[in-house]
């Protein structure tokens, strides 16, 4: 008997290895911007988050839009350009917070004059980017808790998830493309400090060579679960993730971390890929603790 695993970007069901199916809610992001911004950005309507990013930049009033959306979708971040055709990002950021919304929210301008940058914050924006802006920029920015910046942390996220197994022909009624499980492990180490090097992750190696018989070198799409940008780096490693293969196409836990099923979505979010035929063999991983102590890692294949 084979399971395989569906996952819908809204919470409902599908179909995928010998695998499981699932179901989960995607973490959303909303952009306003200008429609030539907006395109640059989201890769001209196919954003590398998928169906996770709405854009406001038609001809309608993009102020409008946005302060609609945010009051609607409840996306999980808010993108705001400053400089708009009908209005300005910071009247929108005002009337976001005015209806009691604590959306994060981060401009992202060519508006670098530090009187702009000190409204932005001062009227409740989290974060103020300036463009083009360069890696230099943002190791520069202040701790958020040493020796953490804003932007190595992973938000505070609302967010639900859930995954359902379907086996042989079922798991074909309901996915024309199931993403097969074909490798899944689990396994678990101590967070005690001491007790081992937490700048690697053997249960992380352990559990990937286990799934994935081996080998990684042709991985498409690999989904990691890592809330921190350190532990990107570890879990990179430990899983040997190629070159060629593209990572966290989702934004990751560093877009949006919905506390105890954010490692489902990774599930979801890779299994995607598979049924649309944009890859054929992903890999997604889950972690457990501070000090990355249990991981699960799960292949899934679009063979039938």
């Amino acid at each position: 008997m084979r399971w395989a695993t569906g996952v819908s970007d809204r919470a409902s069901s599908g179909v995928s290895g010998d695998s499981w199916p699932v179901a989960t809610a995607m973490s959303q992001a909303w952009m306003a911007a200008s429609r030539a911004q907006a395109a640059a950005a989201t890769g001209a309507g196919s954003s590398p988050w998928g169906s996770g990013v709405g854009t406001a930049s038609s001809s309608r009033s993009i102020p409008a839009q946005a302060v609609r959306a945010a009051a609607s979708s409840r996306p999980d971040l808010v993108l705001l350009d400053v400089m708009m055709p009908d209005g300005d990002g910071f009247e929108v950021l005002r009337r976001i917070r005015s209806g009691g919304s604590e959306v994060p929210v981060i401009f992202l301008t060519a508006r670098d004059e530090v009187p702009d940058r000190v409204k932005g914050f001062d009227i409740g924006g989290d974060d103020y980017v300036t463009k083009p802006f360069s890696l230099d920029e943002l190791l520069e920015r202040p701790f958020f808790a040493d020796p953490l910046r804003r932007h190595d942390i992973a938000p505070i996220t609302d967010g639900a998830a859930a995954i359902v197994l379907a086996a042989d022909d079922r798991a074909r009624e309901l996915r024309d493309n199931p993403a097969w499980i074909t490798g899944i492990e689990h396994r678990i180490e101590t967070p005690a400090l001491g007790l081992r090097d937490l700048t690697e992750s053997p249960s992380t190696r352990a559990a990937t060579k286990v799934a994935t018989g081996g080998r990684t070198d042709n991985l498409d799409v690999a989904e990691i679960h890592a809330p921190f940008t350190h532990q990107h780096l570890i879990l990179a490693e430990a899983i040997r993730i190629p070159g060629t293969t593209k990572v966290n196409p989702s934004g990751g836990a560093l877009a949006a971390n919905p506390m105890f099923v954010a490692g489902l979505e990774r599930i979801g979010f890779a299994a995607q890929h598979i049924w649309s035929e944009s890859a054929q063999r992903v890999l997604a991983h889950a972690t457990s603790g501070p000090a990355l102590q249990q991981n699960l890692v799960a292949v899934m294949e679009g063979k039938n």
